[in-house]
């Protein structure tokens, strides 16, 4: 599930499925609240007329989707949130609604969040000392609300970005973009420190960092060992593994 005001995601695109992605639980909710008018919705959307038509099969499908989980998010609205304080900023309330959402058990099994601002092209330093900030006191809040909830060895938070930075600064005291960056994983069953090795500042590939993991290794080893599926029916080709997790 997708939480935010981006359009979804590629990385939570499917090719079989049709995944939710909402702004907020209190937005995602069909206006007719009318018991009658939510089964006339969903026997029309369950129709067989759609057979052979591809486009009217993905509208159906859509909406049966989207009445099932408005309905879902709102049994959880009402439902307990944390006694966890949370700081004002948009990912630390994306990430209370994903505690809630996982605590609800609405069965989804992979939840999406986004913080943008990292593209610093310009006066870097003090624009990414408040990103990392905002990221940091999120994370930790959303830790802590696991923590209390019971539910720190069922959840594992990943950390990527879309794209690395160049390691020179440029005229405008920013850095352009770049191939490698970092990814963190963050949760009690994880092997802590750092897999693989530091990158070189200084042997560098036309002023990029050399990057020494394919990211694609990391996401077939989640898959492979958190979500237990079959990592290269999904990543069409089978990755090494990488020695995440901490040995059962």
């Amino acid at each position: 599930m997708h939480i935010g005001n981006r359009k979804q995601p590629l990385a939570v695109a499917s090719r079989h499925h049709r995944v939710p992605s909402i702004r907020t639980i209190e937005q995602f909710r069909l206006q007719s609240q009318e018991k009658a008018s939510i089964e006339a919705m969903r026997s029309l959307a369950q129709s067989e007329n759609s057979a052979g038509d591809s486009l009217l099969n993905f509208v159906q499908t859509s909406t049966t989707t989207a009445i099932d989980v408005s309905q879902k998010l709102q049994q959880v609205k009402n439902s307990k949130s944390t006694n966890v304080i949370y700081p004002e900023s948009e990912l630390a309330g994306k990430l209370k609604t994903v505690s809630q959402l996982i605590a609800s058990e609405i069965g989804a099994r992979v939840y999406y969040v986004e913080i943008d601002g990292f593209d610093t092209h310009a006066f870097q330093a003090p624009a990414h000392t408040a990103l990392l900030r905002e990221l940091g006191d999120a994370l930790k809040a959303f830790a802590e609300d696991l923590l209390e909830k019971g539910m720190q060895e069922q959840v594992l938070t990943m950390c990527f970005s879309e794209f690395g930075r160049r390691v020179a600064q440029n005229a405008s005291d920013g850095t352009d973009h770049g191939t490698a960056a970092p990814m963190f994983l963050i949760g009690s069953g994880i092997e802590t420190g750092l897999i693989g090795k530091h990158p070189s500042l200084s042997n560098l590939d036309n002023g990029d960092l050399k990057f020494h993991t394919d990211f694609r290794q990391v996401y077939a080893t989640i898959l492979e060992n958190w979500l237990n599926c079959d990592s290269s029916l999904i990543l069409d080709k089978q990755y090494e593994s990488l020695p995440l997790f901490v040995a059962s």
